[in-house]
């Protein structure tokens, strides 16, 4: 079976080096210069994985992504930029995207990423199971590691985090460290990415412990 992946990106060399990565990685590629190209074609294209760079020469890749998500397009996005840090990140995935990618991305993680959302491509029910087991993995955190991930998932530092919760930013950074070993994580954007997936946003505010 032909796996696709599209690349929008208004970097012709930045497209080229990611085209050259997805192909050795198995992947049918093709390049999308502007929103506008990929938004005029989307619809017509077999189900594949969408990378799409945040700034566009016409437009906002976060609005792109809500586009494949409202009209429910059969693509998987992943949002990639060299700026905006976890921020960004988060407002990508809270758009829709499936992942996020920092700029430069090397060989082994696009490779890791695209296998990963071309596995949710196919096997659609592997879904629901994620949200179960992001859901699962959050409810065995403390409250005080909840309001921390909260806190993450809002794009806080840790500084204005240890200011909400009225703790100094070394206890935050123990309860964060504490919170990605139980979460079984290796960094802070797979937890926002885990805690998105549980619908953490949607719950209501832990007492703390």
């Amino acid at each position: 079976m032909i796996r696709h992946a599209y690349i929008i990106d208004g970097d012709s060399f930045v497209a080229a080096e990611l085209a050259t990565f997805s192909e050795h990685a198995g992947f049918a590629v093709k390049h999308y210069g502007s929103m506008r190209r990929f938004g005029a074609a989307m619809a017509t294209l077999p189900p594949g994985v969408a990378m799409i760079e945040m700034t566009l020469p016409d437009g906002d890749g976060l609005a792109l992504i809500e586009r494949l998500r409202t009209e429910a397009c059969p693509h998987v996005p992943v949002g990639m930029s060299a700026t905006g840090g976890v921020s960004l990140a988060v407002e990508a995935m809270r758009a829709g995207a499936f992942h996020y990618l920092e700029k430069p991305i090397q060989m082994v993680r696009l490779t890791a990423v695209l296998h990963e959302a071309s596995l949710k491509l196919s096997q659609s029910r592997s879904v629901q199971h994620r949200r179960q087991s992001a859901r699962s993995m959050i409810d065995s955190l403390t409250p005080r590691q909840r309001q921390i991930l909260r806190g993450m998932v809002d794009g806080l530092r840790n500084e204005e985090i240890a200011q909400t919760m009225g703790l100094t930013r070394r206890t935050v950074e123990t309860y964060r460290h504490s919170m990605l070993e139980r979460l079984q994580v290796g960094s802070s954007l797979d937890a926002v990415k885990m805690a998105v997936e549980g619908g953490i946003s949607n719950w209501a505010s832990d007492a703390p412990a």
